[in-house]
Formats: C-alpha cells, sequence, structure tokens
C-alpha cells in the first residue's frame, strides 16, 4: 500500500487504493470535505482513511474503482466510434444527390447531346462535340467516384475477432462471440474499440476523398462545360 504523508504531522500508512495518485486522492477528499485545506494533518488524514474504506467497499462490490482514466478513454473512443460511424452514414445522402444530378445529365448528353451538337453554328460545331463527350467523360467520372464513396466496404484493419464489426462476429461460432465477449473486461474492450475507430477512420477518410472528388468533377469540370456549350448554341 502506498504511503500518505499527512501535513505537518508524522507519516501514517494509510489504505487508499494504489491505483490511486496522490493528487487524485487530494482532488477526492476536497469533494468529500470542501474544508479539506483549512483541516489539520490528523483530520486529512481521517478524511483519507474514510475515502479509503468506501474505495475498498466499492472495489469488495465489483466496481472499477480508480479507473477514471479508463473510463474516459473508453467514453471518448466511443464517442468517437459514433462520430466518424455517423459520418460515413452522412456521406450517402449527398452522394444521392449527385448520383441523380448525372442520372439527368447523362440522359441529356445521350439523348439529346447529337441534336445539340447539329443545331450548334458551322464555326464551333466541332467545338460543341469536342465539349459534349467532355461533358459525358465528366459525368462518367463523377459517377465513378460517387458510386465509390457509398459502396459497402469494409474497413482494411478491422480485427478478425473485433466485438465490434458484425462481419467478424458472424464468421465467429456462437459459442466462441458468448465466452469471447463474455470474458472481455472494459480494458480489453476499450482497445478493441479504439483499434476499430482507428480502422473505421481509414474507411471513412476514403469515402470522404471520393465524394470530394465527385464534387470537384462537378463544379470544376461539368458546370464550366454545360456553361460554354449553352453560350456557344445560344450565340449561334
Amino acid at each position: 500500500m502506498r504511503v500518505v504523508e499527512s501535513e505537518g504531522k508524522p507519516s501514517r500508512k494509510t489504505n487508499v487504493s494504489e491505483s490511486l495518485s496522490p493528487e487524485q486522492i487530494v482532488a477526492i477528499a476536497k469533494r468529500l470535505d470542501p474544508m479539506y485545506d483549512a483541516s489539520t494533518g490528523e483530520q486529512k488524514l481521517s478524511i483519507r482513511e474514510t475515502l479509503d474504506s468506501v474505495l475498498k467497499a466499492l472495489d469488495a462490490e465489483g466496481y472499477e474503482v480508480g479507473q477514471r482514466t479508463d473510463r474516459s478513454t473508453f467514453e471518448m473512443a466511443q464517442w468517437m466510434f459514433l462520430r466518424v460511424e455517423a459520418n460515413i452514414s452522412s456521406s450517402t445522402p449527398k452522394a444521392v444527390i449527385i448520383l441523380s444530378l448525372h442520372g439527368a445529365i447523362l440522359s441529356a448528353v445521350i439523348l439529346q447531346g447529337d441534336r445539340i451538337v447539329r443545331e450548334a453554328p458551322d464555326s464551333v460545331r466541332n467545338l460543341v462535340g469536342v465539349l459534349v463527350v467532355g461533358l459525358f467523360l465528366a459525368a462518367v467520372g463523377a459517377l465513378w467516384f460517387a458510386f465509390n464513396s457509398v459502396a459497402p466496404r469494409i474497413a482494411k484493419d478491422t480485427g478478425t475477432k473485433s466485438l465490434l464489426f458484425f462481419g467478424s462476429i458472424a464468421r465467429m461460432a456462437k459459442t466462441e462471440f458468448v465466452n469471447l465477449f463474455s470474458g472481455t473486461d472494459r480494458a480489453k474492450f476499450s482497445l478493441d474499440l479504439i483499434e476499430e475507430v482507428h480502422a473505421l477512420s481509414g474507411l471513412a477518410d476514403s469515402k470522404h476523398r471520393m465524394f470530394v472528388q465527385a464534387f470537384r468533377i462537378v463544379l470544376y469540370l461539368e458546370i464550366p462545360l454545360m456553361a460554354v456549350i449553352a453560350l456557344l448554341v445560344a450565340l449561334g
């Protein structure tokens, strides 16, 4: 057990949990007694001994006493996991907009492209034809990136024994999964959660970059091409 020094008095051994640092002990003691700083050395020692008895009672009941760092890590990892998962889910509605838009663009280019070229002035007809083909290719490229941003994929680094991924769970026998889950403590589960956050983040980043590429094609290629085509045809 750690020896806790009483301020201004000879030291005495107390049974405060070894999982707590002296600073943590003092912080908790101040919550137990707001007048802790003004107390005498003996009073402070008595407060810490009371704290020790409470911690031991909680330990005996099976509570994770002194695991504040572990709990904080678990909660942060859980929040990050849900956040990353939400980012992946939120990409679908945006990709649907891109897909719907390109359904209309490709339909117009395929069905009306020839007519647009024929109605263009002779002096710019070849140029309009090239621009229409460019618009078609740009739309196909944007569709490819958009589809890839929503295509079902598995994170590359997902653990084969992860308790957070349906694929790894499904590959386990029922008894294996039950035993693995039952035998996993918070520390092990927190580690699994943190590893899954990293793996899922890689997947989210890949999907995000795919959508960004699709959006850039729309913004920097398709919109200018459509504007130029419309302007050339209108001027004719």
